[in-house]
């Protein structure tokens, strides 16, 4: 019985069994991405990476009925981190990367680093003003 098996069959038995999405599935999935209220910007920014790094393999699996070119599941990705963050400030420091289509994943994990560090930074700076006053 096994023996019979094609190896198209036993790909397609793997992913039923192992629930693998279609790239047309991900790709849908990263067209209504947004940041979740318990997840960081930079938590966020790694689950969309993930989306696009998805898509970009399966996609090019040999058996992929849908093909989608690297320059647009990018395009969809940068346009997805930039609606699909909650913070404004966070969104708008990042903007300027996110116009540039040949950014790189590690440009953006950076720059959302240094930006969630000034953040951090700020508020702590501010937490300091506050008690200041308050001590006064």
């Amino acid at each position: 019985m096994i023996q019979d098996l094609s190896l198209s069959r036993l790909k397609h038995n793997i992913k039923f069994h192992f629930k693998q999405k279609s790239a047309k599935e991900l790709y849908q999935e990263l067209s209504v991405l947004h940041q979740e209220a318990s997840e960081s910007p930079q938590d966020f920014l790694v689950r969309a990476l993930n989306f696009k790094q998805q898509i970009i393999f399966v996609s090019n699996a040999s058996d992929s009925s849908i093909k989608y070119e690297s320059s647009l599941v990018q395009a969809l990705f940068l346009h997805e981190v930039e609606t699909g963050l909650k913070d404004e400030s966070v969104r708008a420091k990042l903007r300027p990367l996110l116009e540039v289509a040949s950014v790189t994943d590690e440009q953006l994990i950076e720059r959302v680093n240094r930006i969630m560090s000034a953040e951090k930074e700020h508020q702590t700076e501010d937490g300091r003003g506050w008690q200041g006053r308050d001590k006064g």
